[in-house]
């Protein structure tokens, strides 16, 4: 079976990059010859003028004359917006062969409140999207979302998890640090409103005004760029709080520099503030990356971590703009150590990892499917 991967163009160092790449290193394990197509940015000209009503100038993800007659299904990694050039390629591509799985991806699911539509005068594309999406039905045989939502834009979904690589992501081999002394929590993220970082800034800063503090120091590491009034906000509250020593922000860390910020690490952060994009469940790619490494994870949004009741490596905290209570953190964190050993901690969250977020485990769903014959 043959497919083609499209997709936008992205860094070869970003996350969204390596996730691609190790999906597409899914479906090879499966038996499913797979080739990538990334369309190329344009000028900036070009960025402008699709952002006017009668413009359709989509990047060009498709290419119909590159698609051989013999392709099997084509997956494709929704891009920045859904518009008129997307139906028409698509229903191009449909009417080329009838018989072709298309398959869209959506890593975020809804996204109508992201900050990259209602910031950056990208109304009108996000308007184009909503005009266009309804419109898919019959051409995408199913939407990928990491979502729970069964039927997306009136067409079925297959629900995946977001899963990694975990040959490529090391464990940590620092011991957790014992309570009474320096408690070191990670937070990595391209940074954007709906972390909700402040929420846990504000925590630690009340935390450390309290009695509650005692002889245990929590100390936040943030890691990651993103934009750039969230940076200055977060810089502004760690001054305005005397953060200095107990928030420190990284910038962006790559290979063995990030590593080393895992090592001293004991309790890592998913997001905080998903609920400030209208999201209430979010399979993040990050919280897979931090259990791969052995760590315990706090989260501020529903996750599929909360259908395994018995799963004790995991804390949630409300969905609302509260600060974080840390004392909250700490009892959790105390609950982890009390029973096992530092090695036995990491080796079960990885384990578990392993079993339920495996890239090869979570991409079976959409094997499955294309491996099935296709309904008239």
């Amino acid at each position: 079976m043959r497919g083609i991967f499209f997709s936008e163009d992205f860094a070869i160092e970003s996350g969204v990059y390596k996730k691609i790449i190790q999906e597409i290193q899914a479906f090879h394990n499966k038996g499913l010859h797979i080739e990538l197509k990334m369309d190329q940015k344009k000028k900036f000209i070009w960025k402008m003028l699709k952002r006017f009503p009668l413009f359709s100038i989509q990047n060009k993800l498709f290419n119909i004359e590159e698609i051989p007659s013999d392709i099997d299904f084509v997956y494709i990694r929704k891009p920045f917006a859904i518009d008129f050039s997307f139906y028409k390629t698509s229903k191009k591509i449909k009417k080329q062969n009838p018989n072709i799985k298309m398959i869209l991806e959506i890593p975020t699911y809804p996204y109508d409140k992201e900050n990259k539509y209602i910031k950056n005068k990208n109304y009108m594309l996000l308007s184009k999207d909503k005009f266009w999406r309804k419109r898919l039905k019959g051409l995408v045989d199913r939407i990928v979302t990491y979502s729970d939502d069964e039927i997306i834009f009136d067409i079925k979904t297959i629900r995946v998890s977001n899963g990694v690589d975990f040959s490529i992501l090391p464990i940590k081999k620092r011991n957790f640090s014992p309570l009474g002394s320096e408690v070191n929590l990670i937070a990595v993220a391209t940074l954007s409103f709906w972390h909700g970082y402040d929420r846990l800034i504000e925590g630690i800063a009340k935390y450390n005004k309290s009695l509650l503090r005692q002889n245990t120091q929590v100390k936040l590491h943030i890691v990651g760029e993103g934009e750039q009034e969230i940076i200055d906000h977060y810089t502004q509250l760690i001054e305005d709080n005397n953060l200095a020593e107990s928030v420190i922000l990284h910038g962006q860390k790559i290979g063995q520099a990030l590593d080393e910020v895992f090592e001293i690490s004991d309790i890592a952060i998913d997001s905080l503030g998903r609920h400030r994009s209208g999201i209430f469940y979010n399979s993040s790619l990050k919280g897979k990356e931090y259990v791969a490494r052995g760590l315990p994870v706090v989260s501020g949004v529903e996750t599929e971590l909360d259908d395994y009741p018995s799963y004790k490596y995991y804390f949630r905290v409300p969905a609302n703009d509260s600060f974080i209570d840390i004392k909250g953190i700490l009892n959790f964190y105390e609950k982890v150590l009390i029973e096992e050993s530092s090695e036995q901690i990491k080796m079960n969250i990885r384990n578990f990892g392993q079993s339920h977020f495996n890239m090869d485990e979570v991409f079976q769903p959409i094997i499955k499917y294309l491996l099935e014959p296709k309904k008239q």
